[in-house]
Order: C-alpha cells, then structure tokens, then sequence
C-alpha cells in the first residue's frame, strides 16, 4: 500500500466521525426540543383542566372535552403517519391518558412549590457547618460564656429584670424570641418596628388621629358612623341591628391622602396597625403569595384589635377572569376573600381598608356584601381642604401678609400630598434668606410643585 492509499483512508475515516458527531448532536437537540415541546403541552392541559373546573365546573368540562378531542386527533394522525391503527379504542385511550395524567401531573408540582423547604434546607445547613469539631467546641464555649453573662447581668439589676418580664408578659414568656429571617422589604409599615410588637408586619398604633387630618369632614363623619361609634357604643346599634364595618375601600386619584387617612383611623381607635402594599404580599416563586396572605391575616388575628391596610389593592385581588392570570394568582386571590369573609363571619376585631386609584381592576366578588363592601372615594381636596392641610404641615415663621384666599385659588387641582410638598417648598424659600414664609413663597412653592 502507498502513502497515498494510507492518507486517503485516514481522511475517510476522520469524516466519518465528524458526520458521526454531527449526527448525535442533532439527535440531541432534537430529543430536548421535542421534550420541551411534550412537557410544554402536559403542562398547559394539567393546568387548563385544572383552572377550567376552578373557574366553574361547566367550563371545566367543556375544556377537558376539547383538550381530549384534540389530543385524540393528534393521536390519531400520527398513528396515521406511523401506519398504526389508532382510530379506535387505542387512540381514545391514549388522549384520556394524556389528560388525565397531565392534570394529576400539575397537582404533583403545585403541591411540590407550595411545600416549605427552609427547615429542610436550615437542617442541611447546619449539617454542613458543623462538620468541624472545632467549631463545635467554640459554639459551646461561646454558648457557656453567654449564659454566665446572663445569669450575671439578672443578679445585678432587678429594675431591668422587671422591665424584661413586663415585655415579655404578651409573648406568653420570658424566652427570646427566634431571629426574623424574612425579606426586609415585606411589610411598608413594618420595618424597623420596635414597639415590642413580635409579628413582621403589625406595628404599635399610629401617634395620630383624626385632629391631625385637615378637611375630609365627610370621609371622617362616615368612618366615625360605621366603625368609631359602633366599638364605643355598642348597645346603641346592637338595639337597631347594626354592627362595626370591617371592609372598606377607599379609591381616587394618587397622593389624596388614603395613607394618611387609614393611619389616623387606627390612631383614633388606638389600635394596632398593619400597612402594606399589594406588591409586598406578592411573590415571584410559585404559592408563596398565597403564603403571605395567610401569614398577614393570621398576624392580624394574633394582635387584635388591628386594622389592616392594603394599598395598592388592585395589585393584590385583580379580576381572575384575566386570560392572562396564572394558576396562581388566582389561589391568592381566593385566598384573599375567604380570609375577609372569616373576618366578617366571625365577628373578629379587624378592619380591613384597601386602597386604590384603579377600582376597575379589582375582582368584583373582594366588592360584594361582606367583604369590602363600604366603597368611598378620596377625590381631590377642595379650597378650605387644602389651605388646611397646607397650614397644617407649615412648620414656619409666617409673614402677617399670608393670604389663605390667594392659597386656596391659586391650588386649584392640587391634592393633599401636593399641597404639603408646597408647605415644605415654602419654608425653604423664606430659610434660604432667613426670614418669614410669605405669599410669595407659597406662589413660588405651587408653581414648582405643579411644574
């Protein structure tokens, strides 16, 4: 043979395994696409079945049953290519399969996301961390070193002893309670409590009230007549039926002061108070806003009385006949409306206020009788309103020529959250040149504001 022959050979050989390699690789990319193709469509139907029956039952039926002749078509025409016979029982018993199994499928993997894994994965943790007997041996020293520091610290002061007992005589004991891992951002109202409140999102009640709200005689009438006077005279109501309203919802236009408002209303009952967003309570990963749902009306029932607000509502409860809503959504929002009907059924001391400026957006059954059936709208302060609220929050030396008429006409269309960065726009004016805050200013101080 010649060095030719042998070249050529080795030439022939090594396009061979190309072709080989190239062959496999396309085997590959083929078996996963048509993989996620196969577990894209067992999900899809799992969860349509499921959302179907959810929604009514009909709808359900109505779905499974063109699901399943669907999926007999498609069995039935690759039977057709395959030269199998599958036009008959076969074909029949192969979509049923399909569907039934695709839904018992999206039942596995909800249950699978909803289950907590943080004690599974808190105990693997610490499983790892401790492998080291050293660390071991220092942890206990650490542990011994505390607990003397402790016994010490009890002996030398029975005022500060006292004091701990007292705060602890709400938890039910004297134990520290467990460190709070959970995501610092949940909760607006409740970060950085410390008024001994142990929930993460209850705080203490607001230091203010109604005498702190300028204007909103109306609204402040109305809630007074639904909640503030049916908690201080019961047995006047009670003789004519009538009970504390626990929902509400107020709506209007952003920046009319619904915060404000649900803050003075906790403040004036001096009960304890829960603000959140609905952005807060929702969640990315899969079952847990449905979680913290639960977790925030199991605090609220744990510090009763409490009012809760939840701002941005629209967010939280939106309409589940979206197409566009997942599985998931919907669970939160079913569980939203069986916690307020508990409420409401058993008689507990919570009042629930939402918020919102989109009250279109929001599923009609959270608007029904006895769930936030009090609908009031927080529209845009009127002049005596806003020359209020503008005089409640300058803090200022004021110039005897401050004209609350001119205030009030030329603030036409401003709300409240607008009139008071006019307060602060003001008094800065008259502190760059150190004297008193004059109608000038506040001119000044609208024009920014609107501008």
């Amino acid at each position: 043979m010649s060095q030719t022959d042998s070249t050529d050979d080795a030439g022939a050989q090594g396009r061979t395994v190309v072709r080989l390699r190239t062959g496999l690789g396309a085997v590959k990319v083929a078996v996963v696409e048509l993989w996620l193709v196969a577990f894209g469509l067992f999900s899809t139907v799992g969860y349509g079945v499921r959302d179907g029956f959810d929604r009514r039952p009909a709808v359900g039926v109505i779905y499974t049953a063109i699901v399943t002749l669907a999926s007999f078509g498609a069995v039935a025409g690759g039977g057709t290519l395959l030269g199998v016979d599958l036009l008959g029982p076969r074909g029949v018993a192969a979509a049923v399969g399909f569907v039934t199994a695709s839904t018992a499928g999206s039942v596995v993997l909800t249950d699978t996301a909803n289950r907590d894994y943080r004690g599974y994965a808190a105990r693997r943790l610490s499983l790892g961390t401790a492998a080291d007997p050293t660390d071991k041996q220092q942890a206990a020293t650490d542990a011994e070193a505390a607990s003397t520091e402790a016994g010490e610290s009890v002996g030398n002061g029975d005022a500060q002893s006292t004091a701990t007992d007292d705060a602890g005589d709400d938890a039910g004991g004297t134990e520290e309670p467990a460190p709070d891992h959970s995501d610092p951002q949940r909760g607006s109202d409740a970060a950085g409590n410390s008024d001994g409140m142990s929930g993460q999102y209850v705080t203490a009640p607001p230091d203010i009230d109604f005498d702190d709200v300028a204007g909103f005689d109306d609204l402040k009438t109305e809630l007074h007549e639904r909640v503030i006077d049916p908690l201080e005279e019961p047995e006047k109501y009670e003789k004519y039926g009538l009970s504390v309203e626990n929902g509400f919802l107020l709506y209007g236009p952003p920046g009319t002061g619904k915060t404000y408002i649900s803050k003075a209303l906790a403040g004036e009952l001096a009960i304890n108070y829960i603000g959140v967003k609905g952005s807060d309570i929702i969640s990315k990963w899969l079952g847990e806003g449905t979680q913290n749902v639960a977790e925030l009306f199991a605090e609220a029932r744990d510090h009763q009385p409490c009012l809760i607000f939840v701002d941005e509502i629209d967010a939280l409860t939106p309409e589940r006949t979206s197409a566009n809503q997942h599985q998931d959504q919907t669970q939160m929002v079913n569980q939203f409306l069986e916690e307020i009907s508990d409420i409401n059924e058993s008689d507990a001391d919570i009042v629930i206020v939402g918020a919102t400026n989109r009250r279109d957006q929001i599923d009609n059954a959270m608007l029904r009788s006895g769930r936030l059936s009090v609908q009031i709208e927080v529209g845009k302060p009127g002049a005596k309103t806003r020359v209020a609220i503008f005089d409640v929050h300058l803090n200022a030396p004021r110039s005897a020529d401050l004209d609350a008429t001119e205030i009030a006409q030329q603030s036409t269309g401003l709300t409240a959250a607008d009139m008071e960065q006019v307060a602060t726009e003001a008094a800065r004016s008259a502190m760059r040149r150190e004297g008193k805050v004059t109608t000038a200013d506040v001119s000044a101080a609208i024009d920014e504001v609107r501008n």
